[in-house]
């Protein structure tokens, strides 16, 4: 539930020309590992998802929290089909 009002908070903030975008530049090959480990947390281990990436590091340029946002975003569409 606390997901969805997220989500609902950040496309006003969007609308309002509010939402703040803060880059950084961190290695999106990690972060997709550590983003897959959270998700079989919340699994219970129930489901095993494999990551394979031809390169050890791709670094880019973007602002991770609000990448989260959009998965998350993308989860609960997801979920409610």
């Amino acid at each position: 539930m606390t997901e969805i009002f997220n989500g609902v908070l950040i496309i006003g903030k969007s609308e309002a020309g509010k939402l703040e975008y803060k880059p950084t530049a961190f290695n999106r090959v990690e972060y997709c590992r550590q983003l897959l480990e959270r998700v079989q947390m919340n699994l219970d281990y129930r489901r095993l998802i494999y990551f394979t990436s031809q390169h050890q590091s791709v670094t880019c340029c973007m602002d991770e929290k609000l990448l989260g946002h959009i998965l998350n975003f993308k989860k609960i569409k997801y979920k409610l089909r």
